[in-house]
């Protein structure tokens, strides 16, 4: 039988900001927002608030990258895609 109890873990060691060209960063002009427990209605993190100037970063930074991923055969870029995930995860 499979165990389905909830590994417990340090919501503050995850990534609270945005990830835009592999760092991450925190919001312009540091904004941030609260998630809350969905059922408490309690604030368990705070993470970044990403605004305009935010956003036209990351689509720089997307329109940037975009050559090089076209130019990434489709057999290689699950491995390219992948280590976006485990840069999440170490981060």
């Amino acid at each position: 039988m499979t165990d389905h109890t909830p590994r417990p873990f340090d919501v503050d060691s995850l990534p609270q900001g945005l990830l835009i060209g592999g760092r991450w960063l925190p919001a312009t002009g540091g904004a941030t927002f609260p998630v809350e427990n969905p059922v408490t209605g309690e604030p368990v993190a705070r993470v970044a608030d990403a605004g305009t100037t935010d956003a036209l970063d990351v689509l720089g930074t997307a329109v940037g990258a975009q050559p090089q991923w076209a130019a990434t055969s489709p057999r290689r870029r699950p491995s390219r895609a992948g280590g976006v995930g485990s840069s999440r995860v170490s981060a």
